[in-house]
């Protein structure tokens, strides 16, 4: 008899170790995998402390068992010792004993409960594990902001909810930094999605002194800051004449950025992480990217006009670090989710010329019915997808004016019904095409050295002048502007809906960027071939 009890006590407590190890394991993981599925932190970590509280029951059931075998009362309490053991190893490995104590210390407020399980070490032990933890501590803590006294009588504060739990890890992994490695947990309407190690260097295109070359510096990676941020790995950074003119400091009075900062600010590439409100990407997608993140809330935002958002950035122009780097930090609001196939150094630079131009066209659709005329001045990078966005959306006749005749040529493969060099007679040429009269329309994307007055000279009477290009000074006689009723219109950029239409235009294949590339070290030259006017199209840097 003593030996069956004996070989009964071996399996009784091998069967018990088989099931607290399945129960313990369970409890680890359950706040991934339920997170994973969807639900929230809060539901997670919940469901942790349920099979936790299964533990138990099976611990109590098990010892029950033991008392009708050898040793009766010494067995059960070393059950019950093993049950506790397995129990406390989540809450241990979890947090740090500021979260026990308030765990244990019914008085002390449930915040200060978070604020204690905050201190675990990320990185070091399983998410799951710390989150068993955490919802032992969340468990406790909710009973003691339940019964703490408070001042004066007042009332329980609120009990936190899963948001609560979220703020709680991310707080966490932020002190896992400053202990050395680096952490950043970031989520997707619940899910994991990324947890991304921070503070490795990378190449990045930086101004530190106007007038001179920008110079190819070593910097952090950025990481998400808000829980809108993503952060995305550019696949290719256009290089625009505003960044001449940032050089120059025609934008230092307007932004007044500090330097030295990121440049760039035509991106697109591939989403590297995310923060935890993010929910129109994800972790892998490739975007092309507004260049101007928006609210979202100001009435500007709310009309549709992002460009006239009160409380904007403009990466890469306003002194926010841009995307002549091999990382960027941008907002879910500036992202256009682009074919998987799609090549961003392909479609870069349509996020600030591209949409520049489209925007130009589309404002002036109504005015281009059968029968009228467009002029655009400039065929360079922004013209010669100004020429294909009026091929695609308008019946007008195109007739494209440029110095230089690889421009005029392009222009003509593109849509162009008609060249003109600019010569000093180039007025004149378009009047001759155009009945005497004029283009109904001008786009002028050149704007200085002159051409913004030849462009005034084209526009027909009635007309509409588009001035997309800058730097110049347009001087217009107020007799001339009253008597023949031209009009003069600016334009900043485009609007989302403006950039994700183009892409409409540009995976059919009816808008075309005509590039060159250059590695991202050679951006100081790719710089200089644009002042120089070596470019067909559009220059583009590749990390």
């Amino acid at each position: 008899m003593r030996g069956q009890g004996a070989v009964r006590l071996a399996l009784l407590w091998t069967a018990y170790f088989i099931m607290m190890a399945g129960f313990y394991l369970a409890a680890s993981w359950t706040p991934r995998l339920l997170e994973q599925s969807g639900y929230s932190a809060g539901q997670g970590v919940s469901g942790g402390v349920l099979l936790n509280l299964g533990g138990i029951a099976g611990t109590l059931l098990f010892g029950a068992l033991a008392l009708r075998a050898p040793g009766r009362v010494l067995t059960m309490l070393a059950f019950l010792a093993a049950g506790a053991a397995f129990l406390t190893m989540g809450l241990v490995l979890g947090t740090t004993a500021a979260a026990l104590a308030a765990a244990v210390a019914v008085g002390i407020s449930v915040n200060a409960a978070g604020a204690g399980l905050n201190a675990g070490a990320p990185g070091l032990y399983p998410a799951g594990v710390r989150a068993t933890g955490a919802g032992w501590a969340m468990a406790f803590g909710r009973l003691g902001a339940l019964t703490a006294p408070r001042p004066g009588g007042a009332a329980p504060g609120p009990l936190p909810g899963p948001g609560d739990a979220v703020q709680h890890v991310r707080a966490a992994a932020g002190r896992g930094r400053a202990r050395g490695r680096r952490h950043h947990l970031v989520r997707r309407a619940g899910l994991c999605a990324r947890a991304h190690d921070q503070g490795e260097p990378m190449k990045a295109v930086r101004l530190h002194d106007y007038h001179k070359h920008p110079v190819v510096d070593e910097v952090p990676e950025p990481e998400p800051s808000g829980p809108l941020d993503v952060i995305v790995r550019i696949g290719g950074a256009g290089v625009c004449r505003t960044d001449l003119h940032i050089i120059e400091g025609q934008w230092a009075e307007a932004m007044a950025p500090r330097l030295p900062y990121t440049i760039g600010h035509e991106n697109a590439g591939w989403v590297h992480a995310v923060g935890e409100g993010v929910t129109n990407v994800r972790v892998g997608d490739t975007v092309i990217l507004h260049p101007q993140p928006s609210c979202g809330l100001c009435p500007a935002c709310r009309a549709g006009r992002d460009m006239q958002c009160a409380d904007a950035f403009f990466p890469g122009v306003s002194g926010h670090d841009g995307g002549m780097a091999e990382y960027l930090r941008t907002t879910a609001r500036a992202c256009v989710r682009l074919d998987p196939d799609t090549d961003p150094a392909d479609v870069a630079a349509l996020a600030d010329a591209g949409i520049t131009a489209y925007h130009a066209v589309r404002k002036a659709l109504p005015l281009l019915h059968p029968g009228t005329s467009a002029v655009v001045l400039g065929a360079g990078g922004l013209g010669h997808i100004g020429v294909q966005a009026l091929a695609a959306l308008t019946a007008a006749r195109i007739i494209v004016v440029d110095r230089n005749p690889g421009a005029l040529h392009l222009a003509a493969s593109i849509g162009a019904d008609a060249t003109v060099p600019a010569d000093g007679d180039h007025v004149e040429a378009v009047r001759a095409l155009t009945g005497g009269r004029g283009a109904d329309v001008v786009f002028d994307f050149v704007a200085e050295q002159g051409a913004e007055q030849d462009a005034w000279e084209m526009t027909a009477p009635a007309g509409s002048l588009f001035v997309v290009g800058y730097g110049g000074e347009l001087w217009i006689p107020t007799m001339a502007l009253v008597a023949e009723e031209k009009n003069v219109i600016g334009n900043m950029v485009g609007t989302y809906t403006d950039l994700a239409e183009l892409m409409v235009l540009a995976q059919a294949g009816k808008v075309t960027l005509h590039t060159v590339r250059y590695p991202l070290e050679e951006a100081p030259r790719a710089l200089d071939d644009l002042a120089l006017g070596r470019i067909r199209g559009r220059a583009i840097l590749v990390p």
